[in-house]
């Protein structure tokens, strides 16, 4: 009776295990327009090409959009509780743009509280044990750099280049995203490891 009993137990033990390992890596794209893939359909946008891209090399993944046309760094940090679900393993936060954009606007988003803004959302995501990567356009300055290093954040810089640019001449086309996504996997690899 005893030895059924550890048994059940090692078999309990086992199984909790299996079903560990066979749990859906959750990644979360959190951006504003070119993350949400504008003009595009849904499954078009680099979110949804980057998860192909995963499950193409055996990766048991779900990439979730939420990129929100339009938003600023302080809409980010408001909604980051909402947008980000327990059980997040991977964050990849693009941001600062529009913020660059509403400054020129006249809108009172200074480049230190854009600095801020992005700090506190890599401080609570990392709080919350996730990891980051950050994706910083090439032209928005050094704090990126220096916010990734303070968190352990992987930084990855890319330009959207203007071939790659949709009819309004500012969103990716279907091949920016692409290439986005392209130039996201390996980095995102090398951040799940052997999570399959």
């Amino acid at each position: 009776m005893r030895q059924l009993a550890i048994m059940l137990s090692v078999s309990a033990v086992l199984l909790a295990a299996d079903s560990a390992q066979a749990q859906t890596i959750q990644i979360v794209a959190l951006g504003a327009s070119q993350t949400e893939g504008k003009g595009l359909s849904s499954n078009e946008a680099w979110p949804a090409v980057l998860e192909t891209m995963l499950r193409a090399k055996g990766y048991d993944v779900r990439v979730r959009n939420a990129g929100v046309s339009g938003d600023t760094t302080p809409g980010m940090l408001n909604r980051l509780g909402s947008a980000i679900p327990q059980g997040t393993q991977l964050v990849i936060v693009e941001s600062g743009l529009n913020d660059q954009i509403a400054r020129g606007k006249r809108v009172t988003i200074s480049a230190d509280e854009t600095a801020n803004n992005v700090d506190r959302i890599v401080s609570t995501l990392r709080s919350r044990n996730i990891k980051v990567v950050l994706c910083q356009k090439k032209n928005l300055g050094a704090n990126g750099p220096a916010i990734a290093r303070k968190y352990g954040a992987v930084l990855a810089t890319f330009c959207v280049d203007g071939k790659n640019l949709g009819s309004d001449g500012y969103h990716m086309s279907v091949v920016g995203q692409r290439n986005v996504a392209a130039y996201l996997l390996p980095i995102v690899i090398s951040q799940l490891g052997r999570s399959r």
